[in-house]
Order: C-alpha cells, then sequence, then structure tokens
C-alpha cells in the first residue's frame, strides 16, 4: 500500500529522490552487506544486480517521508525541551537556573537515528530577561551522519499583569554537519565469492571530497514569542530564519523555515474538589510545519504527587505513552512512540528520555 502510495506521488519527488539517491543510498548498502558479511564470510554469497537495485530504490522511496530529508529534529516530549521549542522560553519560570537534558532514540532497520539536546537557562534581573545556551546533536547511521549545533539564546520578558508576562526571544547559533563517507558499502564494491574488494563508481563527485570529506558548516537564527503564566502558556517560534545550505553535493538545498505553535496549561484539580487532592492535569499541543511537512501532537499529563503519567498522539503517525519521576530538584520522564500507520515496517521503536535539574 505504501509503495503504491509513493508511486503515485513520483512526479511530485523526481529531483528529491536523485539527491537521496545519490546520498543515503549507501545507508541500505552498509546494513544489508555488513550483516552478510559478518554471517558468510567463510561462504559463498550471490546477490543479483536487479534485486539489490529494487530493494534500494523502494526503501529510499519510503526513506523520503520517514526520515524527513532536510527538516529539523523533532521530539514527542516538545513540552519537556523548552529552549529547543521556542527560544522565547528561556527564563520563563523567574527561578533559578535549570538545565533540560533530552535524548531520542529511534531504530531502523537501516539504522539509528539519535537526537540530544542539553541546554541551561536562567533569569537574569538586571537584562530583564532571560539567557540560555543550548547544544544539539544528531546522529544518522553509525557515525555516518553527524551534526552539532551551539546556541545562544536571549529573551526579553514584559510583565502585562500580575500573572502574565510577554517574552519575546531570539536564538543565534553554529551549526556542523559531518557525512563519513569512509563508513559507507557500495553494491559495486562486492566479488559474489569473496566480498568488498572493488573500488565503487557511486560516490558523488570529487567535490564532495575537496569539501573537507563531506563536511558544511552554517550560522542560524532562531526566534520566538510567548505569552507565560503559572495557569496557561502558548507561543510561535520559527527556526532557520537565514534558510540555510545543508547539502553535502552541489545542490543548493536549503533548510526550510520552520513554524511552530505551541500551547499548554495546568488545572490543579484540588481546586474543584478536595477527593483530587495533589493531582494536576496538564493539556499539550503543538502544530509545526517545515516546507511540505507537518506535524501535530496534543494530549495531556496528569501527575499525582511525584508520580507523572502521559498519553499524546502524533496525527497520522503515532501513539504516545510516558511515565515520570517529579521531585522538587529533578524530574525525569520515559516516553515511548507506538506507531499506528506503518506499512513499510521500517521503523521499529522510538524512545525519548527528558532529565530537567532545578537549582
Amino acid at each position: 500500500m505504501a509503495i503504491c502510495y509513493l508511486q503515485s506521488l513520483k512526479s511530485k519527488i523526481k529531483d528529491v529522490i536523485k539527491v537521496i539517491i545519490n546520498t543515503f543510498s549507501p545507508l541500505l548498502s552498509l546494513s544489508v552487506y555488513k550483516k552478510m558479511q559478518s554471517k558468510k564470510r567463510n561462504s559463498v554469497f550471490i546477490l543479483k544486480p536487479e534485486s539489490f537495485k529494487k530493494i534500494q530504490i523502494i526503501t529510499l522511496l519510503l526513506l523520503i517521508f520517514k526520515t524527513s530529508l532536510a527538516q529539523d529534529p523533532t521530539f514527542s516530549q516538545f513540552h519537556n525541551n523548552p529552549i529547543y521549542l521556542n527560544p522565547a522560553l528561556a527564563g520563563a519560570d523567574h527561578g533559578c537556573p535549570s538545565i533540560h537534558i533530552n535524548s531520542r532514540y529511534q531504530n531502523f532497520n537501516t539504522g539509528i537515528f539519535n537526537t540530544n539536546t542539553v541546554s541551561i537557562d536562567s533569569y537574569n534581573r538586571k537584562l530583564r530577561g532571560g539567557i540560555a545556551f543550548n547544544l544539539v546533536n544528531e546522529m544518522v547511521g553509525y557515525n555516518t551522519y553527524i551534526n552539532n549545533a551551539a546556541y545562544l539564546t536571549y529573551s526579553f520578558h514584559q510583565k502585562l499583569s500580575r500573572n502574565y508576562t510577554l517574552l519575546v526571544g531570539v536564538q543565534a547559533g553554529y551549526n556542523q554537519n559531518f557525512f563519513n563517507w569512509n563508513e559507507l558499502n557500495f553494491g559495486d564494491q562486492i566479488d559474489p565469492r569473496v566480498g568488498f574488494i572493488y573500488t565503487t563508481s557511486d560516490l558523488p563527485g570529487g567535490a564532495v571530497y575537496q569539501n573537507l570529506w563531506g563536511t558544511i558548516r552554517y550560522l542560524n537564527i532562531n526566534s520566538g514569542i510567548a505569552i507565560y503564566s503559572p495557569l496557561i502558556y502558548g507561543g510561535f517560534s520559527v527556526k532557520n530564519l537565514l534558510k540555510p545550505r545543508r547539502s553535502f553535493l552541489q545542490d543548493q538545498i536549503k533548510l526550510d523555515r520552520k513554524y511552530i505553535a505551541h500551547l499548554g496549561l495546568n488545572f490543579n484539580l484540588e481546586n474543584y474538589s478536595n477527593i483530587l487532592e495533589n493531582v494536576v492535569i496538564s493539556p499539550q499541543f503543538m502544530y509545526s510545519k517545515q516546507g511540505r511537512f507537518e506535524e501535530i501532537i496534543f494530549g495531556f499529563n496528569a501527575k499525582y504527587k511525584i508520580i507523572s503519567l502521559g498519553s499524546f498522539f502524533r496525527i497520522n503517525n503515532a501513539v504516545i505513552f510516558s511515565i515520570g519521576l517529579n521531585f522538587n530538584k529533578l524530574k525525569l520522564t520515559y516516553s515511548q512512540d507506538y506507531q499506528v500507520y506503518n506499512y513499510s515496517g521500517i521503523l521499529n521503536k522510538i524512545h525519548e528520555v527528558s532529565l530537567h535539574l532545578f537549582f
């Protein structure tokens, strides 16, 4: 069913497919042939070229939509990663410094997709706002593709009333993307009896090697605005204002701007019933759009004393369940995505962990 759907969109994604095949087809070769090499090191194996090519094309077409090439990483626990969600939220609680650590692990049959962020933020009275520093690390495959980024954030805070504050933030950072061609194996390197002995002719032009072996660097700017209060908070942010180039080939593929709208509430149910003392319900919503790709996540967290449980739904993709522990100085949450519309079988599991430390 998924293949038929993709074939119907062939005319719209023709240019994208060319870039994907040149850039990411080695990932399939790496996973398939390394397994064959380890299992049949001393035996003869034969793989018909036409069969391999067919598998390659089908998998790559599916990966176009599954990995969302040229997109920013996303987190199911978006509400537990405030600085990454919206730079305006830096120092929003007007408290002491806090550290946010988030890790997302996606296990594909073709390799691993990991995303990690670390941020520290605090409110500064002299600056009349919040400041933050955050790091982002994204890895695809086994050290095949790596994206590292570091950002500085400032958010101006303006009191609107006793409970509500207007936040306006800007975030500037430096990114480095690295593609390690040496980690890849290609189909034309294989001898049916011996294994990998030939030099591949599938690599892109020599320009790749002239570009520091597949390394690109760029500056990036994000911005956001938000309204914050202990009861309700929401905002709007824009990533990639400069639309930096993010291609290892000569194609001028630019990173699309990502638009994010989010909303969260906190309902303390003990205000409505003594039976529900220490129970807090927190509905959350996020909508994002980047190029042709859209994402909608909504759901809620329910907290009772130190235990919290959450249930979220990503439209046309997955159901998300979470469990957490909440202490005065520490908050730990684990979540897992369960796909509800997965026809390809490529994506197996998605795990996410967030750790917040308050000082």
